[in-house]
């Protein structure tokens, strides 16, 4: 029998998703995670799916009545709060655009799609719901980037799964994980990126919204994403010009995956790396890396539709066959 309210009322904290404070509320209250999902529930399945995502309503019901939450602060523990900011429309199932997928296969994780910063867990203790954005490859309070495995055994994070914030796999202490390095551009770029979810400045892209301003990353990080030959001379474009030397990033041949959200965390954070360079000096940046990787809106758009207004435009304009060619030598 479960009392309507629980002996430790664990209310979610600042930013925590959905899994981390479920599983935070049966840490606390001193009780086996699967046993205690299985007496308030029942026979629910919870983890065999994304459960940031999905926002059962009968969970987060639940869930807020028994720790005397509001409706409100247990709804934007969830994926769905953020429709409308950084997506258009909620999707059930299948990949949500900006949203990295777990890989769950029956109630394991066989992706990476669950980042953490270590020193994050040791202080605050809760893991974030910002973490499951494909653009949050940085923690921005400890700048450093964010792990997305294990430290020790390299295993997927499952929350769900093993002693609180360690690893289900080898026990080891995710809060001891060594710091990683990281791009400064890309954090830079992922900071303006957060800040136009609180609606503030669009950066420098022409943008009246938060949506129209993640649909032309989106667009972008399709145009990086492919493994063929052009898109290899496109990021060795960008290393030189808006760079000005190869550096770290240049030495990637392709991305593993074309969709930003199925990528492990270092991927991830490579393509904002090379999104904060060709998004300066917007388009011209662009279109000049575009040109000398011999880029064509046929070739752009012969595997995907352009989601964004202004990258269409803006391709449709400058790299078109009916559109007048740049000079080699065009750089801004």
């Amino acid at each position: 029998m479960v009392p309507d309210l629980l002996p430790v009322r664990t209310r979610p904290k600042p930013g925590e998703s959905l899994s981390s404070w479920l599983a935070r509320t049966a840490f606390e209250n001193g009780i086996y995670l699967q046993t205690f999902c299985h007496l308030v529930w029942h026979r629910k399945p919870i983890w065999n799916r994304d459960t940031d995502r999905t926002g059962d309503h009968e969970i987060l019901h639940r869930l807020a009545s028994m720790t005397t939450t509001s409706p409100q602060k247990a709804l934007a523990t969830t994926i769905r709060h953020y429709e409308g900011l950084v997506f258009r429309q909620y999707n059930a199932s299948g990949t949500q655009r900006h949203i990295t997928s777990l890989g769950i296969y029956h109630r394991t994780h066989k992706g990476y799609g669950q980042t953490y910063c270590p020193l994050c867990l040791k202080q605050n203790g809760y893991f974030k719901l910002s973490w499951r954005f494909a653009f949050i490859t940085v923690c921005t309070t400890h700048n450093q980037r964010l792990w997305d495995r294990c430290w020790r055994c390299a295993a997927p994070v499952c929350i769900h799964r093993g002693r609180w914030l360690r690893c289900d796999a080898c026990d080891a202490d995710l809060c001891d994980a060594p710091p990683l390095r990281h791009d400064s551009r890309a954090l830079i770029f992922q900071k303006h990126l957060q800040a136009a979810i609180e609606g503030q400045r669009f950066w420098n892209v022409p943008a009246r919204s938060s949506l129209e301003l993640f649909d032309v990353v989106y667009d972008c990080s399709r145009a990086l994403g492919t493994r063929y030959p052009k898109n290899k001379a496109f990021r060795e474009a960008i290393c030189e010009i808006a760079e000005g030397r190869k550096n770290w990033i240049s030495s990637i041949q392709s991305f593993p995956y074309p969709q930003m959200e199925t990528m492990e965390c270092l991927h991830r954070h490579q393509m904002m790396a090379f999104m904060a360079r060709i998004l300066t000096n917007w388009p011209w940046t662009f279109i000049a890396c575009a040109t000398r990787a011999d880029f064509t809106s046929g070739y752009l758009f012969r595997d995907w539709k352009p989601t964004s207004p202004e990258f269409e435009c803006v391709v449709n304009t400058f790299l078109s066959y009916k559109s007048p060619r740049l000079p080699d030598n065009f750089k801004h």
